[in-house]
């Protein structure tokens, strides 16, 4: 069902000008003289003192937002900066005290296996001069049973 539409009214000197942005009315209302009984607006009107625009009012509270963030973001950086410092210069100090573990756990072991291998031949020896030593007590006791002669 199509809609039908009048054209606009073209306006004259005369009449006053219809705007779709104003409704109906002069643009400016304190400079607009009419004839009626009203009297002059000018008089009666004040005016208003500008508003501080909102615009500056949020970059204002933006920017101070910002300024709090990077101090907040800058002194937990500083702080993390601290700790990791601190953690590094322990990991170091860590690093160079498994080095000297580690060259004085390579001394013993090679000390180890060299007094490992000492005692090894030490045990040898015993054990061949306790042999020798039963076999010169079993000469011994032979050569006392063959003279007969008990000490």
């Amino acid at each position: 069902m199509p809609f039908k539409r009048t054209p606009p009214r073209i306006a004259s000197s005369t009449e006053p000008r219809e705007s779709p942005y104003h409704g109906g009315s002069e643009p400016n209302i304190s400079t607009y003289k009419d004839d009626s009984d009203v009297g002059d607006f000018s008089t009666n009107m004040s005016t208003r003192a500008t508003k501080r625009k909102h615009d500056q009012d949020f970059k204002d509270e933006l920017q101070a937002f910002k300024v709090d963030i990077l101090s907040t973001l800058n002194s937990w950086k500083d702080s993390q900066e601290n700790k990791m410092e601190t953690i590094l210069m322990s990991i170091n100090k860590l690093r160079n005290e498994y080095k000297e573990l580690h060259t004085s756990v390579k001394f013993m072991s090679s000390n180890y296996d060299e007094i490992r291998e000492k005692i090894a031949s030490l045990d040898k020896e015993k054990q061949e001069q306790l042999k020798c030593i039963r076999e010169l007590e079993n000469k011994i006791n032979l050569w006392r049973e063959i003279k007969n002669d008990p000490l």
